[in-house]
């Protein structure tokens, strides 16, 4: 199956051409979920929940953050000992709307109060959007010590604490390669000349050939794909999304082998 051709608005044109009219898919990726303006959660527009895009366990209910605290409090109380007097932190990265953060505070008030005074919440974010929905949902959250930062600023500062990346490894930005024509190649996204997007092919650059075998050698897996069946499909596919999201968001295709 070939892929399918979506329209592109004019802030991604726009990209795609600054870049020479065609970008890595991990770039493509990244341009679709965190541009400031125009991004899926870059802009805020990301709807987490029972009523939005897609679901994950703190937006249905605080018993993920209940369920969490008591082996949160077990390690800060150890990280406590060694220096009684030492702020502890709770990092998390990738925040999403909040609600983790928001039921972990109130849980840990219930459990340990004095504790919490001693607890200072970083949350790490990336997207201003997304920060602005975070920053409203925990504005009344004012007996906690609570900020915003960087990864590069917590490297330059480091804390002491535990650290929480919830469901964060699915929102960053990959390569997509496909065994084609003999060999595995990278996934590109170009702007078509009837301004459509649509996806192209492209050998491997050299560092990323090597990264692939590597990751390859150490999981013990060829790269190659078995062969397919009489009749199957004999590379990469892509879909796009339907629903909301795809009503929504109609340039931006979700891919799947």
């Amino acid at each position: 199956m070939e892929p399918t051709a979506a329209s592109c608005p004019d802030w991604l044109a726009t990209h795609l051409h600054q870049a020479g009219g065609a970008v890595p898919f991990s770039r493509f990726m990244d341009l679709a979920l965190n541009e400031p303006e125009h991004g899926y959660y870059g802009s805020g527009r990301a709807r987490i929940g029972a009523q939005g895009d897609f679901v994950t366990s703190p937006s249905l209910g605080s018993d993920f953050a209940a369920l969490l605290t008591p082996q949160i409090l077990a390690w800060l109380t150890s990280i406590s000992r060694s220096d009684p007097d030492q702020r502890l932190s709770i990092v998390e990265i990738g925040p999403g709307e909040g609600h983790l953060a928001r039921d972990l505070v109130a849980s840990l008030r219930g459990a340990d109060p004095e504790l919490l005074a001693r607890i200072e919440l970083v949350l790490v974010e990336a997207n201003p959007g997304m920060r602005r929905r975070q920053q409203a949902l925990l504005q009344e959250a004012d007996d906690l010590r609570l900020r915003w930062c960087s990864l590069d600023a917590l490297r330059r500062a480091p804390v002491h604490g535990v650290v929480i990346a919830h469901e964060l490894l699915d929102a960053l930005p990959v390569e997509r390669l496909s065994w084609r024509e003999g060999s595995l190649q990278q996934q590109w996204v170009e702007l078509a000349p009837n301004g459509r997007l649509r996806t192209t092919h492209r050998p491997l650059p050299d560092g990323l050939q090597q990264r692939s075998g590597v990751c390859a050698a150490k999981a013990a897996f060829s790269c190659r794909p078995p062969m397919p069946k009489r009749g199957g499909p004999r590379s990469g596919t892509v879909h796009c999304p339907t629903g909301s999201l795809r009503r929504r968001l109609p340039w931006m295709p979700v891919c799947c082998w």
